[in-house]
């Protein structure tokens, strides 16, 4: 048995005509048109997580395209000698039904310009899983859209991306350069006959789209820290300047009282500097959902329904004073502050009552602002809002000279 007795079998019925042909292009121009988040990816040429491959997309294309149960044909591709289960890509039931398909168009009965233009369809309805698995993985947390912005601004001709200029295009050259004659790959589309060159296909499709992001990713970094880097640091510096050399613990209360009572103006407690250091400090976290939390926590904290929100923020102030004091930090020295409670909170050993609240306390928090449930991760968004709230308090004299923006 080989794979393509497999899929002979499964889907040797299959007819491969106009109506086949328009299926492939109506699936593909509805994944690109899926939403506005869709529209917005493949409009343009920034690094993103908007595009999303759901299991929904996958039932959908072997109901509608390749019209075989996907378990059924799993199952089968796994017994096969040649197939290694472990190799995720090269062995997936989808991935190879790709292949499949371009194999059989580029070989029926359609005209050149048909069979060419479908089996393009194909190949970018695979790379469109590609990318959103990649970027995905890349950016869990997200990308900020200004960086993003001066990512795509600061390419050269080198990059494919901005050769083409958006997603949409780049996929389609792609997927036309792995059907011309002078492709690698053009005899394993047309003969479908080599077990290991038909995974190497995918495997190479996959190894190439991952660079395409990895690269443009290296870039993306460069970018973050040369815009971000110079202002970040200089705000930090004069923060620090205007804390004066006290007793934390006798001055914990001052710092408390200062917080809570602005934390419900809006204008007043969300500082725009202060939340690029502390997005900075803390990377891990999506700095949109961050802003967007703290936000929200302004906007409910003098509700008299959300005790456990004030007690969250009292605790966080309390613990993080704390932990200060023990640890001799000096609190003028903001960046070492920010990093011993990130550490405290962050460890997984770390399973004290106080730490347990705030992890607990401070999920649920951040998952009602962004609108969230769980299991959905949201560790990084948590730490940065405990971060801000002590950073806050303890910048009282500097934000206090200085006048809150307008709304």
């Amino acid at each position: 048995m080989s794979i393509k007795s497999v899929f002979d079998q499964h889907c040797g019925s299959l007819k491969i005509d106009g109506a086949f042909g328009k299926a492939v292009l109506a699936f593909a121009n509805n994944f690109v048109n899926k939403n506005e988040d869709h529209i917005r990816f493949f409009g343009n040429g920034l690094l993103s997580t908007e595009i999303k491959w759901l299991p929904s997309d996958t039932t959908r294309y072997f109901t509608e395209i390749l019209k075989a149960d996907e378990e059924e044909l799993q199952d089968a591709i796994f017994k096969l000698p040649s197939i290694n289960a472990d190799h995720k890509v090269a062995s997936n039931a989808f991935n190879l039904s790709v292949i499949y398909l371009v194999h059989r168009t580029l070989t029926s009965q359609m005209p050149l310009a048909v069979k060419e233009n479908v089996a393009t369809k194909l190949l970018s309805i695979l790379q469109y899983k590609f990318f959103s698995s990649i970027l995905n993985h890349f950016f869990r947390w997200g990308v900020n859209p200004q960086i993003a912005q001066r990512t795509y601004e600061s390419m050269n001709f080198k990059y494919d991306l901005r050769v083409h200029r958006n997603w949409f295009t780049l996929c389609e050259a792609k997927s036309r350069n792995m059907i011309s004659k002078q492709s690698i790959h053009i005899q394993t589309f047309l003969k479908f006959n080599d077990d290991d060159e038909i995974q190497y296909v995918l495997s190479d499709a996959q190894t190439r789209c991952r660079s395409t992001i990895k690269n443009i990713t290296e870039l993306y970094y460069i970018v973050r820290s040369e815009g971000s880097g110079i202002s970040v640091t200089s705000s930090l510096m004069e923060m620090e300047g205007e804390i004066g050399v006290r007793d934390l613990k006798r001055h914990s209360t001052q710092y408390r009282r200062y917080l809570t009572g602005l934390i419900g103006d809006g204008a007043s407690f969300v500082r725009q500097n202060l939340v690029d250091i502390v997005a900075e400090a803390n990377p891990s976290g999506n700095a949109n959902n961050f802003q967007m939390s703290l936000y929200y926590l302004s906007s409910i904290y003098n509700n008299e329904k959300e005790k456990k929100v004030r007690e969250f923020v009292e605790r966080a102030l309390d613990f993080s004073f704390q932990l200060i004091t023990d640890k001799g930090i000096n609190e003028r020295n903001l960046a070492e502050v920010m990093l011993t409670i990130k550490g405290a909170v962050n460890a997984s050993r770390n399973v004290s009552r106080e730490v347990v609240f705030l992890r607990t306390e401070g999920d649920k928090l951040i998952r009602r602002a962004i609108g969230k449930k769980s299991p959905y991760p949201v560790s990084g968004e948590r730490t940065a809002v405990i971060l801000y709230l002590v950073l806050r308090a303890m910048t009282m004299n500097y934000y206090s000279n200085q006048p809150a923006p307008v709304s």
